[in-house]
């Protein structure tokens, strides 16, 4: 499951200064960034201390747990972060946890959210299309994937969309689905081989 680093605006606090807290919570993004984890964890969490109304710290510490997966922690510190804040993509990123942990319900429901709060989520499309997919659900994940690819034509859904049209016996839509991916990645070696697989089906 993939998760999306969140993008929000930085909530004041009244009669309190946010030069401190930006700058703290650039250092940490920054610390993020280069790959020192437990500085930036050191960083997001004096913040949040020091300013527990503000939601990027919440959103860092979720991200670095993420990356530590654990993702019990990571789990709190996004639902920590969605109570000061509603965001798509923490809804988004908490349901690819959620999936981790097997419960597909709150998964289910969380990438629901994130959709209904911005349509244009392709991390959450995706990662619900996957969900549904591994579920045997091909029809609900086929328009999740044809939605995202109108934004991000990549080879990676197109083959799983077509992988869907092959679950679903529907050769011809899959054989379709397949030669879209070569002519993005000629030497894509998997929708070779699935295409080679499809061929056999269609009798050709």
């Amino acid at each position: 499951m993939d998760t999306k680093k969140s993008k929000s605006s930085k909530k004041k606090i009244p009669g309190a200064s946010c030069e401190k807290p930006d700058k703290i919570i650039e250092q940490a993004v920054k610390l993020l960034k280069t790959g020192k984890i437990d500085e930036a964890e050191k960083k997001f969490k004096e913040i949040s201390k020091e300013y527990p109304d503000i939601v990027q710290p919440y959103i860092g510490l979720g991200n670095i747990y993420s990356i530590k997966k654990d993702s019990k922690k990571a789990i709190e510190f996004y639902q920590k972060a969605l109570e000061i804040e509603p965001l798509s993509e923490v809804y988004s990123n908490l349901g690819a946890l959620y999936f981790i942990q097997g419960d597909k319900q709150k998964a289910e429901r969380s990438f629901h959210s994130a959709i209904a709060m911005d349509g244009d989520n392709a991390c959450a499309k995706k990662n619900l299309a996957d969900m549904y997919f591994e579920l045997g659900k091909y029809e609900q994940a086929i328009p999740l994937y044809e939605a995202g690819l109108l934004k991000h034509p990549e080879a990676e859904s197109l083959i799983a969309l077509a992988n869907c049209y092959f679950k679903m016996g529907k050769y011809e839509s899959a054989k379709v689905g397949y030669e879209k991916v070569l002519e993005v990645e000629p030497d894509n070696k998997t929708a070779k081989e699935n295409l080679k697989i499809v061929n056999k089906e269609l009798g050709k």
